[in-house]
């Protein structure tokens, strides 16, 4: 038996972003570059983590994001995400690392 395979679900980089927040603030900018995953589990995840940078803000941001296949479309499921500048993602890895997060069992 064959395994499907599935095209990820987004655009590839350099492309725009646009973040729209409740208060009405918009902030957009550019993904430079992203790597993406695609999980087969009952139902398909894609994976990415993406580098961003926006306008008007000088630092650089790393992403995290996901989206699931429902029904032959893929659906956008990063209710919750991380958007942090290089800076803070890096603290947050090396702090998970010191308190063993990423070991193996």
């Amino acid at each position: 038996m064959q395994r499907k395979t599935f095209e990820h679900p987004f655009r590839e980089p350099p492309c725009n972003v646009t973040f729209r927040y409740p208060d009405g603030h918009v902030l957009t900018g550019t993904i430079l570059a992203a790597k993406t995953r695609i999980h087969r589990w009952k139902i398909p995840y894609a994976s990415r983590i993406e580098l961003m940078k926006f306008n008007r803000i000088k630092e650089k941001h790393i992403r995290f994001v996901y989206a699931r296949r429902v029904s032959r479309r893929w659906v956008f499921a990063s209710q919750t995400t991380w958007t942090f500048s290089v800076a803070i993602t890096r603290t947050a890895i090396r702090e998970a690392e010191k308190m063993e997060m990423f070991a193996v069992d």
